[in-house]
Formats: structure tokens, C-alpha cells, sequence
């Protein structure tokens, strides 16, 4: 038996359901061979250190840890962000954010991102905007320090400011772009999360309160003083939760724009400006 076929077989007992897909990132990162390599060399003997190193990364994903956090990097918008523990974990579903947004203000020169996590939307719309400026804000010191290190390393730090606190409170001015991917999974619901989600990521980052809707009913309520004549809103949501999103900001005020679903056609982002 191979080592790849060992480590996949482990993490299937465990009942994890991307086995295949983490054996080989595993056995990857132990031996620092890329996917050919591993293919043309199936049969590669591992060094006494590679075993130790194997042997301590597959106790840690046979306990739910996720490979993101383990590998230490997760891919975004064809971009490599860091992220690890304390920290959220980019996902493809997001991506519908972000071309809702480019799709109804890719003129944007000021872009604010509230939750920014490790600053994966911010980052995503500098890149595609390159005339753009943009603020992301974090209440969790470890979202904001990862966000900082992600902004330095895609080589955006002239047009990137990362702020520590709750959602407005350390903003000034106006935007033509506000985005955010918010806590929208309803408190009850937590129970049913896969563990690597339940037991690894930050709840702060994730849970919305008891009906998911909490921090849209305040966002309906605020963002409007920090957008700027002619701007958009562009919010993530959870799947279903369309139709009282668009009750929530209509009754206060707003215009709905237009919506974008994921790659599982959910709608995912919705996008609205001011009346």
C-alpha cells in the first residue's frame, strides 16, 4: 500500500468525505513534490522526518482540523491566502460576491469591506480594480492580522487599510462599494455544521443569531450614512434567505439591484443601492 492510499484510507474511517482530495495535499506537503510528481512516483519511500511530519498532520485533520488551516493557505479568486485558526476560511460560494460587485460598480475608487476575515473580498476587487483604494474592517484581532499579512503579500498595501473594530465604528467617510460576507447561519443550525466547521472555525464569523438575520436588520439600518451618492451595497447570503433579505433593506429604504447565485445556484449576494 502507498502512503497516499494509507493516509486516504485513515481519513475515510474517520468519515471524512474529501479523503482522496486530502491524502494527496497531505502527502504533497510532506514531501514538497507537486501533483506530477507524486503521480509519475506513486511509490516514493518516505525519510524518517517525513514520517514524523506526516504522522503529526494526520492526527490533526483525523480530528476535523481543516487542510486550509493545516496548510496554512487557501485559494480565493485564483489568489493564495493565508489563513489558520481564529481565522475564517475563504470559500468558492463567495466568489458570487464578488462578481456581483465588479458586475454593478467596477468603477469603484473607494471599496469598504466589513468582516473582512482574512481579507479575501477586499483583496479580490483591489486586484481587479487597480485605480481603486479600500478599507477592511474586522472585529477579531486574528482576522486583521491575517488580513494585514495577505494585503502585504498580494503587493496591495498602498491601497489597502485593514482596521480592527465592529462593522462602522472605525470607518470615516463615504464609499462607492460596500461589501460584506456577514454571520448569516442561524444560531440553532450550528449544531448540524460539519465538525470542521463547528469545532474549528470562528463563530463570531459565522453565526447571525437565532434566525441567521441579525446583522442585516442593522446593516439596513447604517449603511446608508457611509455610502456615497450613487454607491452599492453587495451582501453574501445564506441559501433561501434571498426573500427576507430584500424585505429587510426594502422596508428600510433601499432599491434592490440585482442577485448572483454560486456555483450550486443559490442565490448567494444581493446587491442594493440607496433610494
Amino acid at each position: 500500500m502507498t502512503w497516499r492510499a494509507f493516509v486516504q484510507q485513515q481519513l475515510g474511517s474517520a468519515g471524512i468525505e474529501t479523503a482522496p482530495l486530502d491524502a494527496r495535499l497531505i502527502l504533497q506537503s510532506v514531501t514538497g513534490l507537486d501533483r506530477t510528481a507524486m503521480m509519475v512516483n506513486p511509490d516514493r519511500a518516505l525519510t524518517s522526518d517525513e514520517i514524523k511530519t506526516l504522522e503529526a498532520i494526520l492526527a490533526r485533520r483525523l480530528a476535523h482540523e481543516p487542510m486550509a488551516y493545516i496548510l496554512g493557505q487557501q485559494e480565493f479568486w485564483s489568489l493564495s491566502f493565508a489563513v489558520g485558526p481564529g481565522g475564517l476560511i475563504p470559500r468558492p460560494d463567495t466568489e458570487a460576491l464578488v462578481e456581483l460587485a465588479l458586475g454593478l460598480k467596477s468603477d469603484a475608487q473607494r471599496v469598504l469591506d466589513l468582516g473582512t476575515g482574512p481579507g479575501t473580498v477586499l483583496c479580490a476587487l483591489l486586484h481587479e480594480q487597480p485605480k481603486a483604494h479600500g478599507v477592511g474592517v474586522d472585529l477579531s484581532p486574528v482576522a486583521v492580522d491575517y488580513a494585514r499579512k495577505n494585503v502585504s503579500a498580494l503587493g496591495l498595501e498602498d491601497r489597502a487599510l485593514v482596521l480592527e473594530g465592529r462593522w462602522l465604528d472605525p470607518v470615516t467617510g463615504q464609499f462607492d462599494l460596500i461589501v460584506s460576507n456577514p454571520p448569516y447561519i442561524p444560531a440553532p443550525d450550528v449544531a448540524d455544521l460539519m465538525p470542521d466547521v463547528r469545532d474549528h472555525e470562528p463563530h463570531l464569523a459565522l453565526v447571525g443569531g437565532e434566525g441567521g438575520l441579525d446583522v442585516y436588520h442593522e446593516f439596513a439600518r447604517t449603511l446608508h450614512h457611509a455610502l456615497a451618492p450613487g454607491g452599492v451595497v453587495c451582501l453574501e447570503i445564506g441559501a433561501g434567505q434571498d426573500a427576507d433579505i430584500k424585505d429587510i433593506f426594502q422596508g428600510a429604504g433601499w432599491k434592490f439591484l440585482r442577485q448572483h447565485q454560486d456555483l450550486a445556484g443559490h442565490i448567494r449576494a444581493l446587491g442594493f443601492s440607496k433610494i
